[in-house]
């Protein structure tokens, strides 16, 4: 737990994985290839996979710097100052894969980055369901922290079990030889709205990281997070809200349009290997006659018997999780808002 700067500290702590229909395919596919040890492996690796996110910028505002974060991730250690948040990212549904999603109370706040890791790597290989894309990562940018959202006051308390992990973001450019197109036409629905919106290029992976020690071990969870630059069909009007995390309370946050959109996917996964076991037997057939010699005659008959066992990695899909509804919503709101805000909606957040 860290002392707030801006209201309450809360305490946090991650809450049960969720196995999701995809991985469960897999799983008794393995059973059937491979038997029981091998699914109990497969298992225990297993983390919750994150929802689709649309983030959305939040207007500049006075923050104190909040020092002494520590953070560990698959890139290493680091103790950073994080600065003003800069966007909230609401759970999404992306082409009608998880209709649930924007019920999801688990948001992500993007606070910016000070003297964060910077590592240097070339070629890193991200996968999702849009395929792969090799990157080159430069230097840590932010770390988005799970937190709760109204649209009215007070703020909210800090999610007592977030779903998702907190995530540390970095700066990345396409690697050399590596080739992006826009991807079109993703229809996306959020707690504000729905629209069709084109990613215009890959701006931020942001890797699973165990902050302050309180979630040893997320460093190693194979989920990440693939933030790409969005173009948004119409404008994004001004919305309020009031969110709480773990290091307080963020009042009267004006929201001012759709930045970016974060899609689950994963860091150089495995490729898919075949393992291939060949067994031979061999059978005697003697036969004689009844003339004054005998003959024996020995032929061979070989049988040949293939078992194969197919390794492939785990992509995120829609989650089969229950729904955990988002408080300051009802659940007739999931689709019944066009992707403009009505009247009613901005005054009431005013």
């Amino acid at each position: 737990m860290l002392a707030s700067r801006h209201g309450p500290a809360f305490t946090t702590s991650r809450c049960n994985s969720r196995l999701i229909p995809f991985f469960k395919t897999l799983l008794a596919l393995a059973l059937l290839a491979a038997g029981a040890s091998q699914v109990a492996a497969l298992t225990a690796s297993t983390d919750t996979v994150p929802n689709h996110f649309q983030c959305y910028a939040i207007k500049p505002f006075a923050f104190p710097s909040i020092p002494s974060v520590s953070l560990v991730d698959q890139f290493g250690a680091s103790t950073v100052a994080l600065r003003r948040p800069d966007q909230l990212c609401a759970p999404a549904d992306i082409n009608d894969e998880d209709t649930t999603a924007p019920m999801d109370p688990d948001h992500l706040t993007r606070y910016k980055v000070v003297e964060g890791a910077e590592p240097k790597l070339e070629q890193e290989k991200i996968v999702n369901e849009f395929g792969t894309i090799e990157l080159d990562v430069i230097g840590a940018m932010s770390l988005m922290v799970p937190s709760a959202k109204s649209l009215a006051a007070p703020a909210p308390p800090a999610l007592a079990n977030p779903a998702v992990d907190h995530f540390q973001c970095y700066k990345v450019r396409v690697s050399t030889g590596a080739k992006f197109h826009k991807i079109v036409g993703v229809k996306v629905d959020d707690q504000f709205g729905t629209g069709t919106f084109d990613l215009l290029e890959p701006k931020r992976p942001c890797a699973p990281v165990d902050k302050n020690n309180e979630n040893p071990g997320a460093e190693a969870h194979p989920d990440h997070l693939l933030c790409y630059r969005v173009k948004a069909p119409a404008p994004f009007n001004t919305l309020r809200v009031w969110l709480g995390d773990q290091f307080g309370s963020l009042n009267r946050l004006r929201l001012i349009q759709r930045q970016e959109f974060c899609v689950p996917s994963l860091k150089n996964p495995v490729p898919t290997t075949t393992t291939s076991t060949t067994t031979s037997t061999t059978s005697s057939t003697t036969t004689s006659t009844t003339s004054s010699t005998t003959t024996s005659t020995t032929s061979s008959t070989t049988t040949t018997s293939t078992s194969t066992t197919t390794s492939t990695p785990r992509v995120a899909a829609p989650s089969s999780r229950p729904i955990a509804m988002d408080p300051s919503r009802s659940p007739g709101d999931v689709r019944a808002r066009s992707i403009v805000p009505t009247a009613s909606d901005r005054c009431a957040t005013r």
